[in-house]
């Protein structure tokens, strides 16, 4: 490589500078980041379940366990709790929607939530929905369910 530079000389000489030589090293790097597994695990009636099945106008408490991939418990005590239930994920409405004040959080410090539906939370179409829960740890911190099938079916009682 040649860089050809203009002299501040009488003649206005151009002198030609050969043999400059730019080295650069460029070394990988490899960060590796540990994302812990949660576990949310739902409580229906003392039974562990992964969906939750309700007829139309009953009310039922469900029960919510948050632990990490040892299995600890995550404490709740100073999350945001929130659950939802749409028809289709996409949807931008909710067909239930509980905020942290619909939840019990006795339990929070052992990661342990309940939350009740009322006869008129599930007073909706019988079908298949989709649903979630969410804990807000703190702005940087926010765990979320998988999908939560939540299954209303008909009542014999109107």
């Amino acid at each position: 490589m040649s860089l050809i530079t203009r002299g501040l000389g009488q003649s206005g000489e151009i002198r030609a500078i050969s043999s400059i030589k730019i080295e650069a090293v460029a070394q990988a790097i490899t960060i590796e980041i540990e994302v812990p597994t949660i576990t949310i695990e739902l409580t229906e009636e003392g039974e562990t379940t992964d969906m939750i099945s309700i007829k139309q106008g009953e009310a039922k408490t469900l029960s919510f366990t948050i632990t990490d991939s040892e299995g600890l418990a995550i404490p709740l005590t100073d999350a945001t709790m929130s659950f939802a239930v749409k028809e289709q994920k996409i949807d931008t409405e909710y067909i239930i929607e509980k905020s942290h004040d619909a939840f019990d959080l006795t339990n929070a410090s052992n990661g342990i939530v309940t939350l009740s539906l009322s006869k008129i939370d599930t007073a909706i179409e019988p079908e298949s929905y989709v649903a979630e829960l969410k804990a807000e740890i703190d702005s940087n911190n926010i765990i979320k369910s998988e999908d939560i099938d939540f299954v209303v079916e008909k009542s014999v009682f109107h």
